[in-house]
């Protein structure tokens, strides 16, 4: 928490923040501890300490103790947190949504997530330690605890892919598309995704001047005096921090946009009459209802009136309710909702298509790809999500 300041922001954003810790031994009257991440890192790694096991069950303990919503589980971390942010998104992707490594690429042997996982991926071009080309990695925090204390510790270090390489190989798991967008720009910050806003998103951050460390972070408790040695030392080795990007901010952005009850592909439904006329050119597999706008920016009866943003919107509805409006970026699209026992029929302008209870579709507004969803559906009312 004294590098990343994630406190700040779930005070900010209203989340819960948690920091499990690893194991490993004890050097100076400091744990040094690790996750088993796959081919990184100590002792985990030798003993195959089941890390995984303890994640999922701290999730289940954190259900029963605190209102969490296991929609929205996400996994970040630095370093050897980042990859064991990777393993949880190919071995817990029934609990975790989306994850959002830094520093770090995933050092696992297989990984055969059940679902596409999210993912938001942040590195430094000048990482010394999680090298941005690849190689030899590792063995940052061993030279620094030699170098300041004169210990004599093995380092640990592990042949790393090339962080591009890695990305492409997500791309390739998640299905996402390989045409991609400029997501955020900010001198030596530069994130491009590929799917953006889908449940295949993947995302890369590359920051030209970054080193090993949390952007608009810090280096933690070992730099609370910038002007010691120790600091100085710690600087030489995991190098600099970028604050061209706020990592929480646009971190958050990014989890606000993926639920994982959601994150299965949406339901195809050769019955609806919505008009499919585009000249966009669409993937076969994205499964997306075009929806005309409304040339009537003046509607009647309106049940609410919803300006789209990174926030998702609960919005309860009523068969007695008459329409939702939706502003997406300055063009007005109309939507009537109704329920039965299969779910709830959605109406806009020429068509309708069915939600079930607690799914899912997309809808395209323009060029903006909205998710519809559905729970909570009773004989009277429901709650969608858009």
């Amino acid at each position: 928490q004294d590098i990343s300041f994630m406190n700040n922001s779930a005070d900010k954003n209203g989340f819960i923040v948690v920091y499990p810790e690893g194991t490993g031994n004890i050097v100076l009257g400091k744990l040094l501890g690790t996750w088993n991440a796959g081919a990184c890192c100590g002792d985990t790694m030798k003993n195959n300490t089941d890390d995984v096991g303890f994640i999922s069950k701290m999730i289940d303990k954190l259900g029963e103790d605190f209102s969490i919503d296991k929609k929205r589980v996400y996994a970040t971390g630095i370093s050897n947190g980042a990859q064991m942010a990777y393993r949880l998104a190919c071995e817990l992707s029934d609990k975790i949504a989306a994850i959002a490594p830094v520093a770090g690429q995933g050092v696992f042997t297989s990984c055969n997530p059940s679902r596409p996982v999210p993912i938001f991926h942040i590195h430094g071009l000048q990482d010394n330690c999680a090298l941005y080309n690849g190689g030899l990695c590792g063995g940052c925090i061993t030279e620094f605890y030699n170098n300041v204390f004169g210990l004599n510790l093995s380092a640990s270090t592990f042949t790393c892919t090339a962080v591009p390489n890695h990305i492409d190989y997500w791309k390739n798991l998640n299905n996402a598309s390989s045409s991609s967008i400029i997501m955020f720009q900010n001198n030596s910050a530069v994130c491009i995704s590929y799917s953006f806003n889908t449940n295949k998103e993947i995302t890369l951050c590359t920051i030209l001047d970054g080193g090993h460390s949390w952007p608009s972070g810090s280096h933690g408790k070992v730099c609370s005096d910038p002007t010691s040695s120790i600091c100085k030392n710690y600087t030489q080795i995991a190098g600099n921090i970028s604050y061209d990007i706020n990592t929480n901010e646009e971190m958050w952005k990014f989890f606000s946009r993926h639920l994982l009850e959601y994150n299965s592909p949406a339901p195809t439904n050769n019955n609806n009459n919505i008009d499919s006329d585009s000249d966009d050119d669409l993937d076969s597999d994205k499964q997306i209802i075009i929806v005309k706008k409304s040339t009537n920016q003046t509607i009647q009866n309106e049940t609410e009136r919803i300006t789209l943003s990174d926030t998702p919107y609960f919005v309860e509805i009523k068969n007695t309710d008459k329409k939702i409006i939706v502003d997406s970026y300055g063009n007005i699209y109309e939507f009537a909702f109704e329920i039965n026992d299969k779910g709830v029929f959605v109406n806009a302008f020429d068509g309708s298509y069915l939600i079930p209870s607690n799914d899912i579709i997309s809808v395209l507004l323009g060029n903006t790809e909205v998710y519809l969803a559905v729970e909570n559906v009773d004989s009277e009312k429901a709650i969608v999500l858009i």
